[in-house]
This record gives C-alpha cells, sequence and structure tokens, in this order.
C-alpha cells in the first residue's frame, strides 16, 4: 500500500516512485478520486498495461469522480454520505457513557459507467435546486430588509403625527387660556387706558401747608383717576349704544371744543377720543357675549354699531377671535 496526503500530486509521486512492475497489477484504489487520477497519470506516461481505477467521493462537478468515471478516466468511485451529525453524537454518547452501537454502517453506492449520467442528473438538479433556494434566500432577505425599512419609515410617520397632534393640542390649550386670561381682564374692564403719574398728580389736590403729606398708597391701594377721564368716561358710557355718537357731541357734553377735548384726551391716554370709543364698545361687546345669550347683531346695535359685519371685523381685529368664537366657548 502507498501513502499519501489526499492530494493527486501527492498520489502521482508515490505510484512514481514504486519499484515494483506496474503491468503486474490489476486493480487501483485510491483513498479518494483525486489520488486514483494521480496514479493513473503515472501508468498512462509509463505505457504500462491500464488496470481498473476505483475512487472514492464520487462527488459531482467540472472535475468530479462521476464526470471521471462517464468519461472512462475512473472505473469506478464510490458514493457515501459523511452523516457527520450522527458521527458527533455517537461520540457524545461515548464521552457521557450513553449506550451506543458498536457497529455503524454507512450506506453507500458505486458509481459506474451505467449510472454515471443518471446520476450526473440528479446532482445537476440538486444543484440547481440549491441555486435555487439561495436566490430565494436572498430575494427573502431583500424582502425582509424593506419590511424594516417600512417598518421604520411607519415608525417615524406614527412619531412625527404624534408630535404634531401633541403640537395641535399644546396649541389649543395655549390659545383656550389666552382666551380665558383675556375673558377675566375684560369682564370687569371696559376702558385700556393707563393714565400717566404726572397727569394725575396734575389733577390731584395739593395738601394745606399745614396738613402732614398723606401716607404713600400701598400696592393693594388703586390710586383715584383724575377727574376728567372719569367725566370722560361716564359721557362715553352713557351714549354707548347711540351710533350717531361723535367727537362733536362728546366735546358738547364736557364743555370742551372739539380740538381740546382730542389734545386733553391724547395727552392722558395716547389714543383719540374715537379711538377710545369703539374700544369702549368692543369691550362692552365682549361682555355681552360672555354675560348674555343675546345674539351677535343684538349685541352690534347695542353698543353702537351700524351693522353686525362691521362689528365682527373690528372684534376680530381687536381680540384676534370672532364674536362666534367667543359664544361657544
Amino acid at each position: 500500500m502507498l501513502q499519501g496526503d489526499w492530494t493527486e500530486p501527492t498520489a502521482y509521486q508515490a505510484v512514481k516512485d514504486y519499484k515494483g512492475d506496474l503491468n503486474n497489477i490489476d486493480v487501483v484504489f485510491g483513498h479518494n478520486d483525486r489520488s486514483a487520477m494521480g496514479a493513473r497519470k503515472v501508468f498512462q506516461e509509463r505505457q504500462a498495461k491500464m488496470p481498473l481505477f476505483c475512487g472514492i467521493d464520487g462527488l459531482p462537478g467540472e472535475n468530479g469522480g462521476i464526470r471521471q468515471v462517464r468519461d472512462s478516466l475512473l472505473d469506478a468511485s464510490y458514493i457515501y454520505p459523511t452523516r457527520g451529525d450522527l458521527l458527533l453524537q455517537l461520540a457524545l454518547d461515548i464521552l457521557e457513557g450513553k449506550p451506543y452501537a458498536k457497529e455503524t454502517l454507512l450506506t453507500s453506492a458505486l458509481v459506474t459507467h451505467d449510472n454515471a449520467n443518471v446520476l450526473l442528473l440528479e446532482s445537476d438538479e440538486v444543484a440547481r435546486q440549491a441555486q435555487n433556494l439561495d436566490k430565494l434566500q436572498t430575494q427573502a432577505n431583500s424582502y425582509l430588509r424593506q419590511l424594516d425599512t417600512q417598518r421604520t419609515i411607519t415608525l417615524m410617520a406614527l412619531i412625527l403625527i404624534a408630535l404634531l397632534l401633541l403640537t395641535m393640542v399644546l396649541f389649543f390649550l395655549y390659545h383656550r387660556s389666552k382666551v380665558s386670561a383675556q375673558r377675566e381682564r375684560m369682564v370687569n374692564n371696559l376702558w385700556k387706558m393707563e393714565v400717566p403719574e404726572e397727569v394725575k398728580a396734575s389733577e390731584s389736590p395739593e395738601p394745606a401747608p399745614s396738613e402732614s403729606p398723606a401716607p404713600a398708597p400701598s400696592e393693594a391701594e388703586e390710586t383715584p383717576e383724575p377727574l376728567f377721564i372719569v367725566r370722560f368716561k361716564d359721557v362715553v358710557e352713557a351714549r354707548l349704544s347711540d351710533s350717531e355718537l361723535s367727537v362733536d357731541d362728546l366735546a358738547a357734553a364736557m364743555n370742551l371744543s372739539r380740538v381740546q377735548l382730542y389734545r386733553k384726551v391724547k395727552a392722558i391716554s395716547g389714543s383719540s377720543p374715537i379711538e377710545l370709543l369703539r374700544t369702549a364698545r368692543l369691550n362692552r361687546g365682549y361682555q355681552l357675549l360672555l354675560q348674555t345669550n343675546k345674539t351677535i347683531s343684538e349685541i352690534a346695535y347695542e353698543i353702537g354699531f351700524t351693522a353686525p359685519s362691521y362689528f365682527t371685523r373690528c372684534f376680530k381685529n381687536e381680540f384676534g377671535i370672532s364674536p362666534s368664537d367667543l359664544q361657544t366657548k
């Protein structure tokens, strides 16, 4: 028996170094198909009588043993499944002291010229099916990646929708709190007018020389408004529903000329008498919308507007919401 390392070159060299007569050999049995082919080359080179060549493995493929048998390079080859899983289980049973069969037989098949074509067809079909499985696996992996991408996009879309909903809720709460705060300011306040301190001082009576100065009002106390402002507010509120009310009417009611009234009101409030009149009417309308069940038209006429549409437009410019929005709160 000649030794090699399971490769064709070493089998070739081992047979080449053989000192015996190759013509006396009837059968060459290689430990695999490559070893058998290495030995065959030596017989061809020496032009010796060709014996029967038999290998082991019977692999498919371009240079496999099945093709070599079909092409008459080998006379036969053995096919056997190694069943490595069963061998590993046998080894574990031995190591763990479990019962095991002392003889393990491997099922094998002999490849000859008669069945080589059939085996090649079967191996080609198996290879084709394996390629199809690989292709299906690749497609499945691609679909899974697409599914992961779609899941990521869906999750991002849900997060975006949640953020939009949260933004809308926060905006709604902010708007409602703003309207609520505005409502609290407007319920008991008809005017938006802050009188400068110098005007208050000029119209406040000076204390007598013998009197000690009055203590300064605390933060909880309110400084009295100048007499002119009190009179102006009384005149406006008394004729708030009069749609024909003009600056001349207000000046006449206060025993002032139109120019005097305009200058005095402008100096105190920074606004003209007409602007203050419109502000007072809108603020009164705000109060009526909150405190009564009157319609918008009824309130518009009651506070001196000649057209409900004009009242609605002025109201929205002043408060940022329409009267109908306020009625639904």
